[in-house]
């Protein structure tokens, strides 16, 4: 938690995309979670349904107090000097910059017709299909991928690469919903932009529902016809 007590919190209004098909009862129990955290410091147990999504939220409060703690230790620092240093503005007004570019993601996108990276019709039609068709999954992954854009500005280009992931999430955890749970916990708890095999000090007994019928073969005929 803070170094210094902060009385508020931030809840950004896209988080609710990913969290709004829950039913209210475990809409209630993440809503709760998210205070008890901020109050008392205290993280809902793995038992909870609330659990998938209140480490995602988790995850940003970090990013937040850590830019918190960093603008209070700056004011601490300019108080002790005796005030309000010269903004950047006044200081570097006659300093012409060139304007820096936006950060972008390379990288191939199967299909495309001209290069640009950009999905043809017939890639935007394409539905993505989940390995476990669970509430929980469906949850997590869609936290995964705002997890992914917030913190390293990455969203998948088009519904081949998406399907793709998942096809590796699903080998990764050999069909084991549980274990695909834990290896998207792994990956956001340090910080990773991908997924990878679980850590053996990771890896938790029990078997929640397998990949669906199917799902293999319909991967490998949308990836490769």
């Amino acid at each position: 938690m803070n170094k210094t007590k902060k009385e508020s919190f931030l809840l950004y209004k896209d988080f609710y995309h990913a969290v709004k098909h829950l039913n209210d009862e475990t809409l209630g129990k993440l809503f709760r979670s998210l205070h008890e955290y901020q109050i008392e410091g205290i993280e809902p147990e793995k038992e909870n349904p609330a659990y998938v999504p209140f480490m995602f939220y988790s995850n940003q409060f970090r990013v937040d107090d850590k830019k918190y703690q960093a603008i209070v230790e700056r004011n601490q620092r300019n108080g002790a000097k005796g005030g309000r240093p010269k903004s950047e503005t006044q200081e570097t007004q006659t300093v012409k910059t060139k304007p820096k570019k936006a950060d972008t993601v390379t990288g191939t996108v199967t299909g495309t017709d001209t290069g640009t990276g950009k999905e043809t019709v017939k890639e935007k039609t394409k539905k993505i299909v989940l390995p476990f068709s669970s509430e929980k999954f469906s949850t997590a992954w869609e936290l995964w991928k705002k997890y992914k854009k917030d913190q390293f500005k990455f969203s998948y280009r088009s519904a081949v690469t998406e399907q793709t992931a998942l096809k590796k999430l699903a080998e990764l955890s050999k069909g084991d919903q549980k274990t695909a749970l834990l290896i998207l916990e792994q990956s956001v708890g340090n910080g990773w932009a991908g997924i990878f095999e679980l850590k053996e000090k990771t890896k938790q007994r029990g078997q929640a529902p397998g990949v669906d019928a199917d799902y293999m073969n319909e991967l490998n005929q949308r990836l490769n016809g």
